[in-house]
């Protein structure tokens, strides 16, 4: 079972969150676009809610993902002024009802922008289930030593 398939296997789907992949930081990350496609397709075969995270002033997500969610009703775009957008993230879900018990997330740049969503999302809930699909991300353009077809499990420790 690839990772794909793992992140929306569960009863309650993880809101999916693709986190800039705007044209402006794509170039040259071909597969992560394809690979992003194809996280895309999964998640709404089984109708979970995505959410496009957009960093102002930088262009809207990439035209292919764009494409593909033109219509999808459990689809929003939030837009962030910095690194981490997981406040907007959070008003977008409970705007819409989305869950923010799980969040599994997408896009670039993993040490950067998606990581400093992730800690924002866990610092304003700890018990957050997030995971990071990596080859969904530019990781291993950055630490190549992170192996493919793997996800990122984040786990903050408990207060006590």
């Amino acid at each position: 079972m690839t990772v794909v398939e793992q992140a929306f296997q569960l009863d309650e789907e993880p809101t999916l969150l693709i986190i800039d992949l705007q044209q402006m930081f794509v170039n040259l990350l071909d597969d992560v676009v394809e690979t992003v496609v194809d996280v895309v397709v999964r998640a709404k075969q089984r109708n979970a809610p995505i959410v496009s995270v957009e960093m102002c002033g930088c262009g809207g997500t990439h035209e292919s993902v764009r494409n593909l969610l033109e219509g999808y009703p459990r689809h929003c775009i939030v837009r962030k002024p910095e690194n981490d957008g997981s406040a907007e993230i959070l008003e977008a879900c409970w705007n819409r009802g989305f869950g923010t018990a799980r969040f599994t997330l997408c896009g670039v740049s993993f040490k950067c922008c998606v990581l400093k969503t992730a800690e924002g999302l866990v610092s304003f809930d700890p018990t957050a289930s997030i995971s990071i699909l990596v080859d969904a991300t530019d990781a291993r353009k950055t630490f190549p030593k992170i192996a493919s077809n793997s996800s990122i499990k984040l786990q903050w420790p408990s207060a006590g």
